[in-house]
């Protein structure tokens, strides 16, 4: 029993880190992208 609940914090941990990665990486891809499509814009013109 205790090695099963220690197991699922572990998992639950690693899967939280994860997804905070995942989202913090998406979320600097969609500023950078803003950045290039304003210069992008910006050459344009």
């Amino acid at each position: 029993m205790e090695i099963t609940t220690a197991v699922l914090l572990a998992v639950a941990a690693l899967l939280l880190g994860v997804g905070l990665m995942i989202y913090g990486v998406r979320r600097k891809e969609r500023q950078a992208r803003a950045r290039i499509r304003s210069t992008y814009l910006k050459g344009q013109r």
